[in-house]
């Protein structure tokens, strides 16, 4: 029972460490969506405003004064946004690839 905490602590550090090993994919990405080459899903959209603001805002569920439990929430948020991320940057890779037809 005790290797299922340390099982989600793993995928939390892969998330994260997947984010920097792509971070270039990533930089592409954003480069694309200013250019307006690629469009991301509006799901992402809304879901990377809203932690950016949830982030800086003042305003939390857990107020960021209780030490370690209040800085939690913002980083159960900063978590999805990641996999989020990781998920558009999986459908931007697949965008940039074009379909094969295999002529028969």
């Amino acid at each position: 029972m005790a290797k299922i905490p340390m099982m989600k602590k793993v995928q939390q550090i892969r998330t994260l460490s997947a984010l920097w090993k792509y971070r270039g994919q990533l930089f592409s990405m954003t480069r694309a969506m200013i250019r307006g080459t690629y469009k991301a899903s509006f799901l992402t959209m809304v879901a990377l405003i809203a932690a950016l603001l949830y982030i800086i805002s003042p305003l939390d569920i857990i107020p960021d004064v209780v030490p370690v439990i209040g800085w939690m929430d913002d980083g159960a948020v900063m978590y999805f946004l990641l996999k989020r991320l990781l998920y558009e940057m999986q459908r931007y890779e697949a965008s940039k690839s074009p379909l094969k037809l295999i002529s028969k």
